[in-house]
């Protein structure tokens, strides 16, 4: 059982399955980001269950998953009260962030045990004012290294992300941020997967760690050759929010593309 099997249904994302420095100035953020109360639980109307785990110093060491049968956890390790790895038990590869002073460069994607042949990159640039503004994604083999796709990102005026526009060798994928919630703190760790999956341009470790709010609804339209772009999806994250804290989120997928499609889910959050 994998994160995403039980994380990514409520959130709406389960459908897919060297570095340079920045010459602009990085923001400095604090060793331990604040992201409020420890949550302690999270459980789920399909009757998955998840469980933090924590280290002395608060930092997430664990999150076990339980559904029907089946267990496992997303492991966490931490270097200066920095991420290093993160990884799923079952899985014979895990990613490890690495830093350019205090925000995350890229991040590997490796087997755990052996020189990886293959591998895949995450490479984020930042701009003038220290927001995420390019992701590239690259694999490297034998033949070496390949840029798949790079993501640049637009805010509004309010400095929230509203759109990022991935470009690959034949398509071009945008996902729009229609609404946020309120003002909620949240900790990025519990919604990051620990593979590739389709909404990453938007769930990863730097730009969830600079959310003040957790986006409410996301739309993400696919553009393929010279055909015209199209719908493809509609994510609306309905919080129930506390004193700053996400207590339940309905997570609801439709396509436009397929009117009968319909996956709604729930979530229980339960804090120290």
């Amino acid at each position: 059982m994998r994160k995403r099997d039980l994380i990514v249904i409520i959130a709406g994302m389960l459908f897919t399955g060297g570095c340079s420095k920045d010459t602009a100035p990085l923001p400095e953020q604090p060793e331990t980001p604040v992201h409020g109360a420890l949550l302690q639980s999270i459980t789920w109307d399909n009757g998955a269950h998840a469980v933090m785990d924590y280290n002395k110093d608060s930092t997430l060491k664990q999150i076990i998953y339980r559904f029907r049968n089946s267990t496992s956890a997303t492991i966490f390790t931490w270097e200066k009260k920095q991420i290093k790895e993160m990884y799923d038990d079952r899985s014979l590869y895990k990613n490890t962030y690495y830093y350019n002073g205090s925000v995350v460069s890229h991040y590997i994607n490796s087997p755990k045990q052996i020189v990886p042949a293959n591998s895949c990159k995450m490479e984020y640039g930042y701009g003038d004012n220290g927001r995420l503004s390019s992701l590239k994604y690259i694999t490297t083999n034998e033949a070496g290294a390949k840029v798949q796709t790079v993501s640049t990102y637009i805010y509004n005026t309010a400095g929230e992300l509203q759109e990022v526009k991935t470009v690959a060798t034949n398509s071009v994928i945008t996902h729009t941020i229609e609404r946020y919630t309120d003002s909620v703190h949240f900790n990025p760790l519990v919604f990051i997967e620990t593979g590739l999956f389709e909404n990453y341009p938007i769930f990863n470790l730097p730009l969830l760690s600079s959310m003040k709010k957790y986006p409410q609804k996301i739309i993400r339209m696919v553009k393929i050759g010279n055909d015209d772009p199209y719908t493809d999806k509609i994510e609306e994250n309905i919080c129930e929010i506390t004193n700053k804290q996400i207590h339940t989120i309905t997570s609801t997928i439709t396509s436009p593309g397929m009117p009968d499609y319909r996956v709604s889910i729930t979530g229980v959050f339960k804090y120290e």
